[in-house]
């Protein structure tokens, strides 16, 4: 396996904990259109003989990138990282898109898996299996209702403050902004 390969396996598992341990549905669509992941939100609906768990028809897609630290130039409050261009033009369609739908087109979301410099750091399996340590930090943008596609050749560098950091809660705050429209 290449280390790129690794990396976007690395990275998908890392969001899927992260998405799973918020209670939502992660699936990854068939063919690459820009999109890796999509993110959907679950309801759940109470019966007297129990409870179920429905799809509510919200969704996030996510464009996802894994990098080094060594590629990521950290700032007090910010990182910088060079986004390919089609990846930032991408952005770009997605939010025109939503402006004109008025917010009924699916938000595109980038997320940017950020692992230690060396792949021996990545992964730590103990001899006695009993824990899997998965070491990096992830980070999300999303392009501002303001911005034009880019004219770059390869990259465009995007800044990306220090509190988008994903965490669970992260997509709680992504659906609550997609209720309120």
């Amino acid at each position: 396996m290449t280390e790129s390969q690794y990396k976007e396996k690395i990275s998908a598992y890392y969001f899927s904990i992260l998405t799973t341990k918020a209670g939502y549905l992660v699936s990854k669509p068939s063919d690459d259109f820009g999109v890796d992941l999509s993110v959907k939100h679950m309801d759940e609906i109470k019966f007297d003989w129990g409870t179920r768990f429905v799809d509510s028809g919200l969704a996030v897609d996510i464009q996802l990138k894994c990098t080094t630290s060594k590629s990521v130039a950290f700032q007090a409050e910010s990182l910088r990282f060079d986004l390919p261009v089609k990846n930032y033009n991408d952005l770009v369609y997605r939010a025109e898109l939503r402006k004109i739908s008025k917010g009924t087109h699916i938000p595109l979301v980038v997320v940017l898996v950020i692992l230690p410099p060396l792949p021996a750091e990545w992964v730590f399996l103990p001899e006695s299996l009993d824990q899997i340590t998965l070491s990096g930090r992830a980070f999300w943008f999303k392009i501002q209702p303001h911005a034009r596609p880019s004219r770059n050749k390869f990259f465009q560098r995007i800044t990306i403050p220090l509190a988008n950091q994903l965490t669970p809660e992260t997509f709680a705050l992504f659906f609550a902004e997609l209720l309120e429209q």
